[in-house]
């Protein structure tokens, strides 16, 4: 994983792209500071239909832990 300044990242976004889009992740920082991560945009990312059943459940009374509480907020954020 490299670290390109904001500016040079700017400058060289298409360049940029291209490496990520072979797999590559890249840091952006500003004055020293990692302020982004890019990576490579994977379709088979978590089901939201999955997420809103299981909301779905709970509102009909059926109790759950809050482990499984935590793991429904969590993947709601993904999205």
């Amino acid at each position: 994983m490299i670290k390109i300044g904001s500016f040079e990242a700017k400058t060289h976004f298409s360049d940029i792209l291209k490496r990520v889009k072979k797999g590559e992740e890249i840091l952006i920082t500003n004055r020293g500071q990692v302020v982004a991560k890019i990576t490579a945009y994977a379709e088979n990312g978590p089901d939201p239909k999955l997420f809103i059943k299981k909301v779905k459940e709970l509102s009909k009374g059926k109790r759950c832990s809050l482990k499984e509480i935590n793991e429904m907020t969590a993947e709601g954020r993904k999205h």
